[in-house]
């Protein structure tokens, strides 16, 4: 096979070179003070910035409220989350928690509140509730996630349904309401347990008003002047405007029956934001293999030519075996949405839960998975890119 002008083909990088010299000698030599399309990039989307714990509240006997300050607190929108790394021990690790505080009032005064439940063996939850102290130095990432109100696609009557430490995006989103006098009609239907044990009552009082509503619905056996039960249909349809936009956060099971009971109301999914912040019990999925439940495997983690070998449970997804074992990985989500934490797959046996399989199809096609809501069921070789 015979190729034409290959010699003209290489050499013409060296003409490119000769000509882009030739422009950068007619440029003005006076160079540009300041970027301001730059400098308000960096203000906005400032990436990874440090925060100190400023103030730690105790907010129910199984959650508690931390006050992070920074210089650098970016805009946001009512409803995102941030993702908080720490040094545990050997292990740096990072969790998301959806931001209770106003954007305006975040940006303004340069902080924000986060609330974090303390989970039964979990291993950030725990050490926050009973570690984490006043003065610690923790690195943020801010305005992650899509559970939020826009304008041109969701309705002037917003249904939020929250179980537990899921309603902190719509304490955000009252406040924001409130801060800019927006004319948006915001109803909360909050699930809780034990009505002494509801997150953030006295500030969720305080803001109702003619266009906020809060109704609490408690599930254990208490007494209350209320709804009781769980959220079902039709609690759901009792307090829903016509035409609402519906935004959901809170535990896999209510999101799951809450699902449910909107499709059988003919609720169009167009019409439905969902985010699901806490992990699951992976025994429990009826797909998992059970008969390899609790068995530990070994995961040769690849980065160059670096190579170390981390042992890894297979209850537990590959993301936590890696910070357990003291390796970096840039998640935010965690529940196998944004692909932060995608890695090849070499070699080795895995399970990801359908529900949570947000792959694209060349990540499947080439073996890629997100590492969050990937559980191994053998010794594994992966790559990955540690941040």
């Amino acid at each position: 096979m015979k190729i034409k002008n290959t010699f003209k083909d290489l050499t013409g990088i060296f003409r490119v070179m000769k000509l882009r010299k030739k422009k950068i000698a007619q440029a003005n030599k006076e160079s540009l003070q300041k970027d301001n399309v730059t400098l308000l990039a960096k203000e906005l989307h400032p990436g990874k910035i440090k925060a100190v714990v400023d103030n730690i509240v105790q907010e129910t006997s199984d959650s508690k409220r931390i006050t992070l300050v920074s210089k650098k607190i970016p805009l946001f929108t009512a409803g995102q989350y941030l993702t908080m790394e720490l040094q545990i021990g050997d292990s740096i690790v990072s969790r998301s928690y959806s931001i209770v505080t106003s954007p305006l009032v975040a940006y303004r005064e340069k902080y924000v509140e986060i609330i974090a439940k303390d989970y039964k063996d979990g291993f950030v939850s725990s050490y926050i509730n009973h570690e984490l102290k006043v003065g610690d130095e923790v690195i943020i990432e801010m305005g992650l996630g899509k559970l939020s109100y826009q304008e041109f696609r969701d309705s002037l009557n917003i249904v939020a349904i929250a179980g537990g430490a899921g309603i902190t995006p719509f304490i955000s989103m009252a406040h924001d309401i409130i801060d800019r006098k927006l004319d948006i009609n915001l109803t909360i239907i909050y699930g809780s347990d034990n009505p002494k044990e509801i997150i953030a009552k006295d500030e969720l009082d305080s803001l109702m008003q003619d266009n906020i509503k809060v109704i609490h619905v408690i599930s254990g056996k208490y007494q209350f002047k209320g709804e009781k039960g769980f959220i079902d249909k039709n609690i759901i349809k009792k307090y829903s405007p016509e035409d609402a936009t519906y935004f959901i956060c809170g535990p896999k099971p209510m999101l799951d029956s809450v699902m449910r009971d909107l499709a059988e109301l003919n609720v169009d999914l167009r019409r439905i934001r969902v985010e699901s912040y806490s992990s699951m019990d992976i025994t429990k999925h009826p797909d998992f293999d059970v008969s390899k439940a609790n068995e530990v495997f070994e995961i040769e983690v690849r980065q160059g030519l670096y190579k170390e070998r981390i042992k890894a449970l297979s209850t537990e997804s590959i993301a936590v075996a890696l910070e357990r074992s003291g390796l970096r990985i840039h998640t935010a989500c965690r529940a196998g949405k944004c692909g932060l934490c995608r890695v090849k797959v070499i070699s080795g046996d895995y399970f990801v839960p359908k529900e949570k399989d947000d792959r694209r199809y060349t990540d499947k096609e080439f073996n890629y998975v997100y590492s969050c809501s990937t559980y191994p069921m053998s010794d594994m070789i992966i790559k990955i890119n540690i941040s």
